[in-house]
């Protein structure tokens, strides 16, 4: 299977980037071709994302697409139009905590791509229930973490 990760990435931040990574390993791990398409950069480069990813996502099988709220949804926008002109299979995971007060604001933009997904992502019982009052469909898939390879574990807690 070929994924194409798709989230405002930058390497070696954590966060959002730091968990699509550990993804992109494992599905690597696994077998799959799992590579990362970054929607950060400058609002001139971002105005030819739906160019550069529709001719870069017609040689993957899967769109998985990370997003949050404010300009961390423009992955979900793309990644949704692009997934929908090629018809890919999209799983989309939403993260974090400011869900609540986006979906409020603006849940005609947020039912509209969330809605053309075939999968929808939480990473707990918080953002279940923020899409439960919104009558989204969801799956609560928690956070990946490595403790092999935390190497601060071991000096922050004495492991």
């Amino acid at each position: 299977m070929k994924v194409l990760l798709i989230c405002n990435y930058k390497p070696g931040v954590g966060g959002i980037s730091g968990q699509v990574e550990l993804l992109q390993k494992h599905l690597r791990g696994d077998g799959h071709i799992a590579d990362i398409f970054s929607t950060k950069g400058s609002i001139f480069w971002r105005l030819g994302l739906l160019c550069r990813l529709h001719k870069v996502a017609r040689d993957y099988d899967v769109l998985h697409i990370h997003c949050c709220s404010g300009w961390g949804f423009l992955p979900a926008i793309v990644g949704v139009t692009v997934g929908q002109r090629l018809k890919k299979r999209v799983v989309l995971t939403y993260h974090g905590g400011g869900g609540e007060k986006f979906f409020a604001k603006h849940i005609r933009l947020v039912k509209y791509y969330l809605l053309r997904t075939d999968t929808n992502i939480v990473l707990s019982g918080f953002l279940a229930k923020v899409f439960d009052k919104h009558y989204l469909p969801y799956a609560i898939i928690p956070n990946i973490i490595e403790l092999n390879d935390s190497h601060w574990l071991s000096k922050k807690f004495k492991l």
